[in-house]
C-alpha cells in the first residue's frame, strides 16, 4: 500500500530509497523491489534528460541564447543528490524572452517540432512554448514561470552562472522561489515540491536564503502572496522553523488563507475535484 500510494504521487523514488536504506522494517516485503525498479528507471530517464538538457543548451549558446535549466534532472543530482531521485518526463528550460522565437528555430534545426502548431506564433505565450520530437523528450522553452510576473525570471535568468558541468545554475535564491512558484502554480496539489524544498533546504540550510526569498517577494509584489503562500505550507508540512523560507513575511491574507484550505498536499480528493480546487487556488 505504502508503494502504491507513493508512486501515485510520484514519490517512490524521492521518499522510498532513504526509507528503505535508513528504516529497518521498511526494507522487507514488495516496497524494496519496487523502489529498486523505480530508480533504475528514473537513472535511465534522468540520464536521457540530462543528454538531451546538454545538447540543447549548447546549440542555444553556440547561437548566443542565454538558458538555464528548471527542474527536472539538474534539480534531482544537485539538491536530491542522485539523478534519479526525481521522476521527471521533460525538459524546462528558461531562455530570454527576446530570444523566445529564435531558441523555437533552434530546436526545430535540432529535429523538434512546436507541440500546438497551429496557434499563431506571434506574442508570447502564458509561459511556455512545447517543443515534441519523435524520440526524444518534450522540451518547453519557458520566459516565466509564474502568472504574476514579467521579469523575475529574465532576472533569475541574468545572474545564472555556469556550475561544474558546464550548465548554467540558477543563484540558489532563485532557485528556491522558482520551486515555491511552481507548487503555487500547481494549486499546493501534492508533495512533489514540498519534497524538493526539503532536500533543497537539507542540502543548503538557512545561510539568508528565507531573508533572499523575502527581498525577491518585496521586489516583485505581484509575487509575494504566492511565496508567502507556498512558504506557509512547506514550513508547516516539512516541520521547517517559521519564517524560514520567507523571512519577515506578513500576515497571512484573507485570501491566503482560503488557499491554503484549498491545498491539498496528499491528493486525498478526487481528480475531478482536485482540478477545480487548483485553479481556485490561483
Amino acid at each position: 500500500m505504502l508503494a502504491s500510494e507513493l508512486a501515485r504521487q510520484r514519490l517512490l523514488v524521492t521518499i522510498g530509497v532513504p526509507l528503505v536504506e535508513r528504516v529497518a522494517h521498511a526494507a522487507s516485503g514488495e516496497l524494496p523491489s519496487r523502489v529498486g525498479a523505480a530508480r533504475t528507471r528514473a537513472r535511465h530517464r534522468g540520464l536521457l534528460l540530462q543528454t538531451t538538457i546538454q545538447r540543447v543548451s549548447s546549440r542555444l549558446e553556440a547561437d548566443g541564447i542565454d538558458s538555464v535549466p528548471l527542474k527536472g534532472a539538474p534539480l534531482a543530482e544537485y539538491v536530491h543528490g542522485d539523478l534519479g531521485a526525481r521522476e521527471s518526463s521533460d525538459v524546462d528550460l528558461l531562455v530570454s524572452v527576446d530570444r523566445l522565437d529564435d531558441a523555437v528555430a533552434v530546436l526545430e534545426g535540432l529535429g523538434w517540432s512546436q507541440a500546438q502548431p497551429g496557434r499563431a506564433d506571434k506574442g508570447l505565450p502564458p509561459l511556455h512554448r512545447a517543443l515534441v520530437h519523435p524520440e526524444l523528450p518534450v522540451v518547453e522553452l519557458h520566459w516565466r514561470v509564474h502568472w504574476y510576473e514579467n521579469t523575475f525570471a529574465q532576472q533569475a535568468l541574468a545572474r545564472a552562472r555556469p556550475g561544474p558541468d558546464g550548465l548554467n545554475r540558477l543563484e540558489p535564491v532563485d532557485e528556491l522561489c522558482f520551486v515555491l512558484l511552481f507548487l503555487a502554480r500547481d494549486g499546493f496539489a501534492g508533495l512533489r515540491q514540498v519534497t524538493d524544498v526539503a532536500a533543497w533546504w537539507g542540502r543548503l540550510g538557512d545561510r539568508g536564503r528565507g531573508a533572499g526569498v523575502s527581498a525577491a517577494a518585496g521586489s516583485h509584489p505581484d509575487l509575494a502572496p504566492a511565496l508567502g503562500t507556498a512558504a506557509h505550507l512547506v514550513e508547516a508540512v516539512a516541520g521547517l522553523p517559521p519564517g524560514s523560507l520567507c523571512a519577515g513575511r506578513a500576515a497571512l491574507s484573507r485570501r491566503q488563507r482560503a488557499a491554503l484550505r484549498l491545498a491539498d498536499p496528499w491528493l486525498l480528493r478526487p481528480s475531478h475535484q482536485l482540478a477545480a480546487e487548483i485553479s481556485l487556488v490561483d
